[in-house]
Formats: C-alpha cells, structure tokens, sequence
C-alpha cells in the first residue's frame, strides 16, 4: 500500500453489550460506499441497534471525526461471502479505489493495514500487515494470506490472538491494486489470514447494483477521471478536442466524459486523430503529445470487452496453463487488453525500424533462443533468461561486479517493485511455433520461470487470420498517429 492508499483507512466500531466494541476495518471503494466484513457490523453480542460510527483514521482533523450511520446503512450484504457495503453520503474526502476483477497469483506479494489489536478497546492503533498470496481453486471465493515471520511471532502469544479481530474487512492490496478484502483472523497454527476475492463480488447481481459500476464500467469511469487530468494542463488540447467531438464545452470533465462515452474504440481514435491532425498541422508538438497521451487512456477503456474478458479468463485461470491463449493477434492488441484488465492506461516503448506496432512497456521480448535453438538444455534455457532480465533491471555500474546469481536476484526484485509502483504486470508475448513439441517445451520452461516470477505473464499470440485482420484494422489508424507523434515531436 503507498501513503496515499493508507490515507483512506477507515476504522468502523459496534457497540456490544457489557460496554464493549467491536472494532474492524473498512474502505471506500466507490463515492459513497465502504467495503467491510460483514461480521464486523453484527458481532456476537452486538446491540440490535446498535449505530455503526467510521472514521477516516489517517485524516488530520476536523475530518478524523467519527460519523454514526444506522444499520440502513448496510445496502448490501452476503452471509457466505462475509462482506458488507456501507452507505455513507457525509464523506469527508473525495478519493476512493476501485476493486479488482482479477483473481491475485500464488506467492505474490500482499500488503494491508487495519486495527489487528483494536478489539474490546477505546483505544486503537493502525498496524501494516504483509506476507505472500496462496492461490484458490478455480471456483473458490476465498483465498489465504500468509504472514511475514514478524507477524507470527505475535500469534504465539495467546493473549494476542483474539485481538486480530480488528482486522476484517481490511483491504487485500497487490500490485497496487485491491484484490480482497480480510474476512477471518489468523490462529497460532495456522499462521495466516484468510480473505473473499474481490473478483467474487462482481458475480453477485445485487453487489453489482449497490456498487454502481461492473467490471466495464469500473475501467471506463476510472478512464474518465483519468483523461480528464490529462487535458486539464493543456487548453489547445482541449480546444482542438472541442472541435472534433463537435460539442460545446471546452472543461476537462465534459471532454473527457463525452470522448469516453463513444462507444467504440474506433470511433475513440478517430476523434482524438482529427484534433492531432489539427495539432500537427499547426506545429503544435506538446498539443499532439498531449492528445498521444489521452488515445492510450481512453483505447484501453473501450478495448473490445470480449477481447478482454477472454484475457481476464485465462489470467484467473494461469495456474492451471503456464501460458495463456487470449484472443489477440498482435503486440499492440496484447498491451491495450493487458491494459483494460488491470484498469490502466497504456504506455508504449519507442518504435523500432522496420515495426509497424509499437511494443508495451511492460513487455520483456524475450525471443529465446538466438543461436541454439528449442534444443538447448533447461540450464543454457534458465541462464539465458537470468541474463535477459539482469539486462533489463540490474545492468548497471553498481551491480556489474557482483555474482551472476546475486545479479540475478537484484534483477528479480526490482522487477516486483516495479510491478507494484506501475500496477502492471510485465508479460512475454510468444509466437507460436507451429510445432507441437517445440511449444510443449516452451510450455515446461515457462512453468520453470514462473516459479520464481509468479505475476509474470506469458501469452501465445493467435494466428487466427479473421482475428489478425480485425484487429489491425482497429489498430494501424492508431499506430499512423502514434507514428506522427514521433516524427514530429522535437
């Protein structure tokens, strides 16, 4: 979790009888609307009455005050799910997270905060948790948590272990993003907590009601407050998208709103390429630059939802394949897909000579083997790959001397960091090789690779000519802009 992230704690307390609370964790994941426990808001012994108060923990005051909702507040709920959602229409702060449709891979790493001590006490303290995901089975709603070893040891004190109470509901972050939610405390043999997907959620009618948005429409309001930060700074890109969306109001937030709404995402380029042109046409290079920036905003907000939802399957999926099978074709179209699935705009490399599409940034190409072929043995295969990521994350001054395997593990770690500052997930894309045992073999190296890189993803491009040829028809007017953007940017 980063700082900002911490700052949208919020602590929720129940009054039980015998003048005790119940203190859990919440966390706004819309406007008005805070996802907990629902244990949480009907504990053994609670008042039947009893109003539930939230504070925003980390806000300085006047806005750290506690708000008292009554139990209508509750407009959502599942028993089996153990999750609630809190309807609050007196927030202090204007900021939330938006939940995750993708199911977290096994071993990644995990973080969250909430009052783990705060149970039975008028007196709370926040305290950051983290520790590494196990994965579920494919239809399970639930997933366990391990805990760092500073962490068990409070669990050996049995004094201790009935205050981890006050940590349900807590948000379960990874790679930046909120993937669950904490819904059972952990004991002293087992050693972890265990959280409901957030990607359950969303096959829940009524949450999807209460909530306002699905999968699609979560990715397409994130898209606008996006795009509208983008234009805020520049008046000729507004001006210039004003013309081209033939609309009245040059504000970032009717642009954006009336540019996101399109229903296409072809429609979406054609838009953003009539204000570039005019851009270019004046010599406006930070104009066009601009508008580059807001197409990779907005194309993955309206990227072909099948496309995606094929993608998103086979990530929720990946323990069961090493390398996925998307519906996708092309580099570009891999990057804007991986893109909507995790809820961000695209970001692109520099063109290369004699390429057509430009590569994600997240993309590692690593096109093995140059010289020996699928016949090198598994050891020649592993360090090849070592090599190539100690290429991209640790070929510098202050780690050229050290041990290859030492390299290699600072290469590694970086390559996580990144991962969770970007909130993108680095891929290989991987042609297919028209043999059946070649891809075989691909198949058990990858399975070695990630064994160390779990979040690391691997897709097989399609060969299927209908979908190529759909595909870079949406794509080569997009690229042809791109392609200006970097002619003429000085």
């Amino acid at each position: 979790m980063t700082p900002q992230d911490k700052d949208l704690l919020i602590e929720i307390r129940v009054s039980k009888e015998g003048n005790k609370i119940e203190v859990s964790t919440g966390y706004p994941v819309s406007r008005n609307l805070i996802l907990t426990s629902l244990h949480g808001l009907i504990p053994t012994g609670f008042k039947m009455d009893a109003p539930i108060r939230i504070r925003w923990f980390h806000q300085p005051d006047p806005h750290r005050g506690f708000i008292e909702l009554d139990r209508s507040a509750i407009v959502w709920k599942d028993e089996t799910l153990d999750a609630a959602l809190l309807r609050c229409d007196t927030f202090k702060i204007n900021d939330w997270r938006y939940l995750s449709s993708l199911r977290p891979f096994h071993d990644e790493r995990w973080s969250s905060e909430g009052f783990p001590f705060g149970a039975d006490s008028e007196r709370v303290r926040e305290f950051s948790v983290s520790g590494r995901v196990h994965s579920a089975a494919s239809h399970a709603h639930a997933f366990a948590l391990s805990l760092d070893d500073s962490f068990k040891e409070r669990l050996q004190n049995p004094d201790k272990q009935n205050l981890w109470g006050g940590i349900s509901g807590a948000p379960v972050f990874v790679r930046g993003q909120i993937v669950g939610v904490i819904v059972e405390t952990p004991t002293a043999t087992e050693e972890r907590l265990t959280a409901t997907l957030s990607s359950a959620f969303f096959n829940d009618e009524a949450f999807r009601k209460a909530i306002g948005y699905d999968r699609a429409a979560g990715r397409v309001s994130a898209a606008r407050k996006v795009s509208a930060s983008c234009l805020n700074d520049s008046e000729k890109a507004r001006l210039y998208l004003r013309k081209a969306l033939a609309i009245g109001s040059t504000e970032p937030v009717d642009l954006a709103n009336s540019l996101i709404d399109l229903p296409t995402p072809e429609k979406i380029i054609t838009v953003i390429d009539k204000a570039h042109t005019q851009a270019v046409s004046e010599r406006d290079f930070a104009t066009a630059s601009v508008l580059r920036t807001l197409a990779l905003i907005a194309v993955p907000a309206r990227y072909d939802e099948v496309v995606v939802d094929s993608l998103r399957s086979e990530i929720d999926n990946s323990g069961q394949s090493a390398i996925l099978f998307p519906l996708i074709s092309t580099w570009l179209g891999a990057e804007f897909a991986l893109a909507a699935v995790q809820d961000q705009p695209s970001k692109l490399k520099e063109v290369k000579p004699n390429e057509r599409y430009p590569r994600g940034e997240t993309d590692l190409e690593f096109n093995y083997p140059p010289n020996e072929g699928m016949g090198a043995n598994d050891e020649a295969f592993m360090r090849d790959w070592n090599q190539h990521i100690i290429n991209k994350f640790a070929n510098t001054s202050e780690t050229k001397n050290l041990k290859f395997s030492a390299q290699a593990k600072i290469a590694l770690r970086r390559m996580v960091d990144e991962v969770q500052r970007s909130k993108r997930t680095y891929y290989v894309l991987l042609e297919d090789t028209g043999d059946d045992k070649d891809n075989a073999l691909w198949d058990n190296r990858v399975s070695k690779i990630r064994e160390t890189c779990p979040s690391l993803l691997f897709l097989r491009l399609s060969t299927d000519d209908d979908l190529a040829i759909a595909e870079t028809e949406l794509l080569d007017p997009l690229c042809r802009l791109l392609a200006i953007s970097k002619e003429t940017t000085p």
